[in-house]
């Protein structure tokens, strides 16, 4: 599917851009894209995004070509366009504990956060 796309974000922290996306050629274009392609390959490289409401995660494996993980990253830094609400990750519930994670990829619960 090819989207193009308006990106308003949440505060003045940065500025709206204007994308084109095409999931089925994994494509990002536009004056906008380096700062769009910059957040999905963060995202993929850690493995995760941050997604509302926070401190809610989204694993992050393929967002050129995955509608979910291109909403999931488009939302944590924009306010989530109307073409693209249908794709965003919903959180059922909140676990808030928060977690030591290793090396090994071991948790270790240390406590809970405090709202």
């Amino acid at each position: 599917m090819k989207f193009t796309l308006e990106l308003q974000p949440y505060t003045g922290e940065r500025e709206p851009l204007s994308v084109t996306w095409d999931s089925e050629a994994g494509t990002v274009t536009s004056p906008g894209a380096a700062e769009v392609k910059s957040l999905l390959d963060s995202a993929a490289e850690v493995g995760y995004t941050s997604i509302h409401p926070i401190p809610s995660t989204y694993a992050i494996s393929d967002p050129y070509h995955r509608p979910d993980e291109f909403a999931a990253v488009i939302g944590s830094s924009w306010r989530v366009p109307e073409a693209l609400k249908a794709f965003y990750p919903k959180v059922e519930s909140i676990d808030d504990t928060v977690y030591l994670i290793d090396e090994d990829g071991n948790e270790t619960p240390i406590g809970r956060v405090l709202f």
